[in-house]
């Protein structure tokens, strides 16, 4: 197996999001090189060809981004019509407090579907 036949193949399956020790170990069988030249050939890689391996796992992040964003929206603006409607959730007796929760829950996931978004799109800046 040839040098670019080899990094073909840490960047797809880096891009299938396997762990790293597992394409080390395959490395080493495939070509006979001990773990530590193995396991720098496959950092090298990861490092040279970033752009390309976050290309191969984007859809899922960007799949699981919009969903939180969604799920988020859903839940806070749920959450926000029911409070206006007069409808308390309570929790432990407490009016209300299931309400809020909502609420911030949901505009947590939001942020976190935001932040993975943008974070999927830097990478190929």
């Amino acid at each position: 197996m040839d040098d670019q036949e080899l990094t073909d193949y840490v960047i797809r399956e880096l891009g299938k999001s396997r762990r790293r020790s597992d394409i080390v170990m395959e490395v080493c069988e495939r070509t006979g090189m001990d773990w530590q030249a193995a396991q720098k050939f496959v950092y090298q890689v990861a490092f040279e060809n970033r752009k390309s391996v976050a290309a191969r796992q984007s859809p899922i992040a960007v799949i699981m981004g919009v969903a939180f964003v969604l799920g988020g929206l859903i839940l806070a603006l749920g959450s926000a019509v029911i409070t206006v409607r007069g409808i308390s959730i309570h929790y432990q007796g407490i009016p209300y407090a299931g309400n809020i929760a909502g609420i911030g829950l949901g505009i947590l996931l939001i942020a976190g579907g935001v932040l993975g978004l943008w974070d999927t799109i830097k990478a190929f800046m």
